[in-house]
This record gives structure tokens, sequence and C-alpha cells, in this order.
């Protein structure tokens, strides 16, 4: 009896463990620094902890189409086998069509691949998520408001420093809101349903790979 009670207690304890692990990620980002340092802090605690490589964060300089391009190139070029591609990348002052038509690529690309793209678009930039961490913006401000808007709530979260691109420990400082602005994120979504991503601004989808991964964090 006692032998049968471990062999049970061991094959829950594997399912358990294959439940668990996460899938193998691979984060695309356009920009060199910002996102990058974001992500990696994300993706070395989910490394650290199942001490093996489940997520790849790579600094690109492409964007929007040329990032997808580069995306399905790199996955061809590579041995691991990924579950999930994530594309991150700003509107920026590029052209609507092309923010909106790479969109339109990857939901037509799904349809067919195995590997599941996402589309981390901000509009305009990866600011206007972190600024979702401290308030409920609902009306577009330009680039430079956006990190004095950061600083003016970093400073009343007692956040030491000021923002800055290079910082490593964004992640960090962001952390504890990040369930607020999942919220507040998914909420500009809804309230602009059948907008192209253009025309939703401020906006980011930069909080659908934080649900998919929080968990492991």
């Amino acid at each position: 009896m006692a032998h049968s009670n471990n062999t049970e207690w061991y094959t829950k304890k594997r399912n358990k463990e294959r439940l668990i692990l996460p899938e193998n990620h691979l984060i695309l980002c356009e920009g060199k620094e910002t996102e990058p340092n974001y992500f990696q802090e994300i993706a070395n605690r989910i490394n650290n902890r199942y001490r093996r490589e489940k997520i790849t964060v790579e600094s690109t300089k492409k964007g929007r189409l040329e990032l997808l391009e580069f995306a399905q190139n790199r996955v061809k070029k590579v041995k691991n086998d990924y579950n999930h591609v994530w594309l991150v990348y700003d509107k920026d002052d590029f052209n609507k069509d092309e923010f909106d038509n790479t969109v339109y690529k990857i939901e037509a690309l799904n349809k067919k691949s195995k590997i599941k793209y996402h589309a981390l678009w901000s509009n305009q930039c990866i600011e206007a998520w972190f600024l979702l961490h401290f308030i409920d913006l609902k009306v577009d401000v330009s680039r430079e408001d956006y990190i004095n808007k950061i600083n003016e709530n970093w400073k009343k979260e007692g956040i030491e420093g000021t923002y800055a691109k290079n910082d490593k420990e964004i992640y960090n400082k962001l952390e504890k809101y990040q369930d607020i602005a999942i919220k507040r994120a998914k909420n500009i979504i809804e309230e602009n349903e059948g907008k192209s991503p253009s025309k939703i601004a401020p906006g980011s989808r930069v909080y659908e790979i934080i649900e998919e991964l929080k968990a492991y964090i």
C-alpha cells in the first residue's frame, strides 16, 4: 500500500510540473534599451526559476513589418522550438498603414502557423504602458509629456531617481503597479473596439505578455 501511495504522489507531482512549466517564448524588441531592459528582467526571473532558457529577449532595431519579417526568418534559423513570438514596437511618427498592417499580417499568419505571433504595439510609445501603472490616461500626450508624467508619479510614489531609457530596473520599479496597469490597458482596448491600432492613442497591448507570464515570474 505504501508503495502504491508513493507512486500516486510521484505521478501527481510529475503532472503538476508539466502543467506549470512555461512554454518557449521569443521576445523581439524594436528598441535597443528600454524594451529589452524591461523584458530581460522577466526573462531572467523565469529562466533562473526553471533553470533553462524558456524566455529569450532580443533587440533588433527593426520595427513593424520589417520586425515581422525578421521574426519569421529568426524562427527558421534557430533550434529552439518557440511556442510564442512577441513583437514589441511603437507607433511613434511612422506611417499608420504600416503600423496597422503589421497587426493584420500577424492575424493572418496565426491562422496557418503553429507558432503564435503577438503584436505588442504601443501608441505612441511604450511609455504609454509605463504611465498606465500610475494613472488612467485617456488623452494622448507628446513623448516628452509621457516622460514628465512618469517622473511626476515616480516622485509621488517615492521611486528613486528619474526615468531613463537605459534603466535596467524598470520592470522592478513598476511591478507592484502592474495589475492596475493591465486593467487600464485592457479597458482602453475594449472602449476602442473596432478601431485600427493607429487610431487608439494612448494605447498598448504590452499587457498581454504580462498576463501570459506573470504566474511564472
